[in-house]
């Protein structure tokens, strides 16, 4: 019988499926387009900080928005549909934190991060070429 350590699995961001790759994120209003509505998208770890076997490995504040921005391109997607040309305008992104839920402003471990959430409106600009 063999004995040791196994490294935890890496955590792996929510992945962008193939009808969301032509989806653009803008943090102004773009010009020309017409708003559609809001979406969001959120990435959230399954592993607390405080297991003491954690299967998965922590993710990293920036590992959860990259999910979370995937999440968001692939739910405006399921929204408007394959035929338009959209783009999302950043309006917000929110923080949860292991243990009361609140993030310090000045986070500086990335590790305690539990929850990554982006909101965006929907911009349709044109149709597809």
């Amino acid at each position: 019988m063999l004995t040791g350590c196994v490294a935890p699995n890496p955590f792996v961001p929510k992945a962008l499926n193939e009808k969301a790759k032509g989806i653009t994120t803008v943090r102004s209003t773009p010009y020309g387009c017409k708003v559609l509505g809001e979406v969001e998208g959120v990435d959230e770890s399954k592993t607390s900080p405080h297991d003491l076997t954690p299967l998965v490995a922590m993710p990293t504040m920036a590992e959860l928005r990259q999910g979370a921005m995937n999440d968001l391109r692939n739910n405006a997607a399921e929204v408007v549909g394959k035929s338009k040309r959209i783009t999302l305008r950043v309006i917000d992104e929110k923080l949860t934190c292991y243990g009361n839920g609140a993030c310090p402003s000045d986070i500086q471990d990335n590790h305690i991060v539990k929850r990554f959430s982006v909101t965006a409106q929907i911009f349709e600009c044109g149709k597809k070429d």
